[in-house]
């Protein structure tokens, strides 16, 4: 899903995106990792070691695919199903540590699947992209780096 987040900024032009290899390299020989959790304090270290000026942490606040009715044969089952996918993103300003925005995606779907169509799905395949889950995850993402590139810019 990150990856996903990662095409879309870059996709943007207005992003300039660290490799993550390189920000856990910079945790581990900071030992800013060892408590397993990258808070805004330790995003504006790794950001200066880094040379950026601001950085984007992410959540998903919901990733949710609930049936809402079908039918069941032997070996096959078709349902109706909602997808919600909720995000947040969080640009911490690296000079000062500061959260200097707060943004949130969100993406609804609702669609037919043959049940086994779900199995095997990889975020990064055109199946999933097609299904309902990854057209509700579409959106989110869509949304949250509409939203970014609106907060963003009036900050360097």
């Amino acid at each position: 899903m990150t990856d996903l987040v990662e095409e879309a900024l870059h996709s943007s032009g207005r992003y300039r995106i660290i490799e993550r290899r390189q920000i856990e390299q910079v945790l581990r020989e900071q030992e800013l990792g060892a408590s397993g959790s990258v808070n805004a304090a330790t995003a504006a270290k790794i950001g200066r070691i880094l040379g950026v000026r601001h950085l984007v942490m992410g959540s998903v606040n919901q990733f949710d695919l609930r049936g809402a009715g079908g039918i069941s044969l032997p070996g096959l089952g078709l349902g109706l199903y909602r997808a919600q996918v909720d995000l947040t993103s969080r640009v911490v300003d690296t000079s000062t540590a500061e959260i200097v925005a707060i943004v949130r995606g969100s993406g609804r779907a609702d669609g037919t699947v043959v049940l086994a169509q779900l199995q095997g799905l990889t975020f990064g395949g055109g199946e999933f992209r097609q299904s309902v889950l990854g057209k509700a995850l579409d959106q989110a993402i869509q949304e949250l780096v509409v939203k970014l590139n609106g907060t963003m810019s009036g900050q360097q």
